[in-house]
């Protein structure tokens, strides 16, 4: 039939087909007020394209009838969508959707279902859109062989109803039929339901519920599970979860109890399954709902039981906790995830911990300590989880809290009897001494991380380069200073002009690069941390304008630079570089007397841009509002000496520092407050200069010079803050020497270079090279 519409307003089939019989039909609308399409017996068919059916039981399929629909729009109304009953028997839906409303009575059976599969019937779904008012898809055994379910590329929504529903009533007989039947006849039926999932989803107030004895297999290839599960005591619910799949766990919110009152919200917040594997796949706890934790429960501790969590590949578990240290387990609020059995494999496991980073009062026992997440009654192995990244935070603090187990052969000792959740498996109590009962389970628990066992937390990787990171900038910001306050006097001295009479305008390019040591006159225990730095910078500028009075010349310009600034902390397990990018503007003017006093100015102000890393999950903060501004002064005085060329040059200079730093937002959850640290640095010293030849008036000129400093620095000794304060150190005093060259090689053009070191006076400070070399071109 092609076209057109069949409307039923009776009781009536729309379209049946009974054995042998075929039916074809492409772009028809079916209305019924029970069955829309209806196959029974065997090599009964229906095929349907396009169109749409509605009716109660929507899509019938019994006794090896087969219905095929693509691109169908199934609407059921106080019934089901499709229906499979019966070994042989299939309905396959490829396109188009499935919409099962339900009535106003809530205890209507077979009502607001999408899916109901029957006695060894099967569905297959591609490309298929479901929702329902009460259950996505229902199983039921009773007489005959396995259900079968296959959804790919499906999505099936219950928002406030069950996603599967399991009923196995093939052991529920009378005494008196039970007597009648024979020995062979009594053995029990086993029926399985195989629910395979491919890039689908289902998402359910309730993900499944089952009877008692029911049992399926639900195996999940890159698809979403969202909603609790409860089972029956004997049951047997396989959870198969494969290549991405995730399971979500959320407490429900519409479940009944007794009386159709809302259940208690711990038994709205419990799952059990018998067997989870995990290949590749996660475990998601959502979290709390009414200020309740979840729990799920793994196995049914029953004697013999093999391993009922297998991890394989990337396995995760992410779980939700208030933090607490030493209370009684009962206290304690956290997801749990309880084992009844064996653990093979390695599971990654992400904790979301909420409240402050309190501490024991008393002393507690370390088995007592933080709080437990997993607990398992049977075999399991120290690293059966582990933290994703080694360690966490708490409460927006840096410090590192890990996942430590305690359990039989544990290298940190036994699991203490007053925490635990899991009841233990019966087998394994027999075997055990009577007076280790109650210690021969498996917890693992979130805890403080200290340092040498000494009652010192311990840091994130990361927070050594936060401590660090303003010694590292004030460094390299006055390496910035001292070369720019060189180049301004190795240029007076290089190349002397007049600007108002050849209106040309010198033009300066020059690089220069420094490595030093940070060291901390505290050590790791204290937060103290050195650092090895490295930095590289360019340098161009140009003057603009000069001035000349009878005894007095004045020239003012601007400088711009560009660096790039490394620096590895030391004394810290796990830090990486961190690499920061500065660009700076600088206005300069220099003021020279012809007594042979002058004065440098340097204005600065600069941005830096960057990032944090840590060795274990690489970047962790980055900086893009940064700024830094600085000023510096020096005097200085050109003394002649008796001997022919040789000029020594007394300076002092006085220089500030302010980083703009204000607050970094860090991956590991906590906000670094770094505040606006500044620093005063005083230099004196000065250089003695050797003019080989001075031969100004044919653009000529060669000098070479030594130098020698004394720095001193202070007013940067301050705090940043993480939850706590954290001290920072003073960089103290360091002595500077070095040599330089001067080089006019034409009357237009010099170069300049110097190459310096310095060392600290005390044990905390910088030590390093600094190498520099210029251009200057006049134009």
């Amino acid at each position: 039939m092609n076209g057109g519409s069949i409307d039923v307003t009776g009781k009536g089939i729309a379209v049946e087909v009974v054995e042998k019989g075929t039916v074809n039909l492409n772009g028809v609308a079916i209305a019924s007020k029970e069955k829309g399409l209806s196959a029974e017996e065997k090599e009964a068919q229906i095929t349907m394209v396009g169109g749409k059916v509605s009716g109660k039981n929507t899509v019938y399929a019994k006794d090896g009838g087969q219905i095929a629909l693509t691109n169908v729009a199934v609407t059921s109304n106080q019934g089901f969508g499709l229906f499979a009953e019966g070994e042989n028997t299939k309905v396959t839906m490829n396109g188009g959707s499935v919409t099962a409303i339900a009535g106003d009575d809530p205890h209507t059976q077979e009502d607001g279902v999408a899916f109901y599969v029957k006695e060894g019937g099967q569905i297959d779904t591609t490309n298929v859109s479901a929702t329902a008012d009460k259950i996505g898809l229902e199983l039921h055994n009773q007489e005959k062989g396995d259900n079968k379910v296959n959804f790919t590329n499906t999505k099936l929504i219950v928002k406030n109803g069950i996603g599967i529903y399991l009923t196995d009533v093939s052991h529920d007989e009378d005494e008196e039929q039970e007597n009648l039947r024979s020995s062979e006849e009594r053995a029990p039926k086993v029926f399985n339901n195989n629910i395979t999932l491919k890039n689908s989803e289902i998402r359910a107030d309730v993900l499944l519920t089952a009877t008692d004895k029911a049992k399926a297999t639900i195996t999940a290839d890159h698809s979403i599970l969202e909603g609790r599960v409860g089972t029956g005591e004997e049951g047997n619910i396989i959870f198969d979860l494969n290549n991405g799949s995730q399971w979500i766990l959320k407490a429900s919110k519409k479940e009944k109890g007794h009386e159709d009152q809302l259940a208690p919200i711990a038994d709205r917040s419990h799952s059990d399954i018998s067997v989870l594997n995990l290949n590749d796949s996660s475990i998601i706890f959502d979290g709390p709902t009414e200020g309740h934790y979840q729990i799920l429960q793994v196995g049914s501790g029953n004697p013999g039981t093999q391993a009922v969590y297998n991890a394989t590949g990337h396995a995760k578990l992410y779980l939700n906790a208030e933090w607490s240290d030493g209370k009684k387990i009962g206290e304690q609020k956290a997801d749990h995830l309880l084992i009844k059995g064996d653990v093979s494999g390695s599971t990654a496991v992400y904790v979301n911990v909420q409240g402050n980073a309190t501490e024991a009062s008393s002393f507690v026992p370390w088995n007592k300590r933080g709080i437990s997440l997993i607990q398992v009654s049977g075999t399991a192995k120290e690293d059966s989880f582990k933290l994703a990244n080694g360690y966490t935070t708490v409460g927006g603090s840096p410090y590192k809290y890990t996942l430590n187990a305690y359990g039989p052969e544990s290298s940190k000792g036994s699991a203490n009897a007053d925490q635990m959740l899991i009841e233990k498996d019966p087998a394994v109590l027999d075997g055990r001494d009577e007076g280790n009962k109650g210690d021969d389970f498996w917890d693992f628990r979130l805890q403080n991380q200290y340092l040498a066992d000494l009652n010192v937390k311990a840091l994130v990787p990361q927070m050594a380069n936060y401590l660090v990171m303003p010694s590292a900038l004030f460094s390299t910001g006055f390496t910035d200073i001292e070369n720019q306050n060189a180049l301004l006097t190795d240029i007076r001295a290089a190349m002397p002009w007049n600007m108002e009479n050849d209106k040309r305008n010198p033009f300066f390019l020059s690089s220069y690069g420094s490595k030093a040591t940070l060291s901390s006159n505290r050590t790791g225990l204290e937060y103290g941390y050195g650092a090895d730095i490295g930095y590289a910078a360019i340098q161009t500028g140009v003057a603009l304008a000069a001035l000349e009075s009878q005894n007095i010349s004045s020239y003012f310009g601007l400088l711009g630079t560009y660096g790039k600034l490394s620096f590895t902390p030391q004394n810290m397990a796990d830090v990486d570089k961190t690499a920061l990018e500065k660009w700076g503007i600088t206005a300069y003017s220099s003021v020279q007397h012809n007594s042979g006093v002058y004065l440098n100015a340097l204005l600065s102000y600069g941005f830096l841009k960057g990032n944090v890393f840590n060795a274990v999950i690489g970047r962790t903060a980055k900086l893009d509002d940064a700024n830094t501004w600085s000023a510096s002064a020096t005097l200085g005085k050109k003394l002649t000496t008796s001997a022919e060329g040789l000029v020594f040059e007394p300076q002092m200079q006085i220089a500030y520092q302010q980083l703009l730093l204000g607050s970094i937002q860090d991956a590991d959850n906590f906000k670094v407050d770094m505040g606006n640290p500044h620093q005063w640095a005083v230099r004196m010293g000065g250089r003695l200069t050797k003019n080989v030849n001075n031969r100004v008036e044919d653009g000529h000129l060669f000098s070479f010079y030594g130098k020698l400093n004394l720095i001193s620095t202070f007013g940067n000794e301050g705090t940043i803050r993480v939850g706590d304060s954290f001290r920072l150190d003073s960089m103290g005093s360091a002595i500077e020497g070095g040599v330089g060259v001067n080089a006019q090689l034409f009357q237009n053009i010099a170069l300049h270079g110097d190459i310096s070191y310095q060392q600290k006076l005390q044990k905390a400070g910088v030590s390093g090279a600094t190498l520099s070399g210029g251009l200057k071109y006049r134009f």
